[in-house]
């Protein structure tokens, strides 16, 4: 669970680097349904409509080099 503090702080430095025309690269876990949920609708539709979201997926690098140690 997020606090509304957080969800404000979020949403503003987004709003902020968006009116200013500022680059931004946001790095989550979270898909756009996920930070929806977790932080505002307003959050989401700047991310969701502003932004190119790029999925990496594939295996964890930390549990697959834990594996390799053995």
């Amino acid at each position: 669970m997020v606090t509304r503090y957080t969800q404000s702080e979020v949403y503003d430095l987004v709003n902020t680097r968006l009116n200013t025309s500022r680059p931004t690269i946001i790095n989550t876990n979270l898909g756009l349904k996920e930070i929806e949920k977790t932080y505002t609708n307003r959050v989401h539709s700047r991310i969701a409509g502003t932004y190119a979201v790029i999925q990496f997926k594939g295996r964890d690098i930390r549990l697959q080099k834990r594996f390799e140690r053995g």
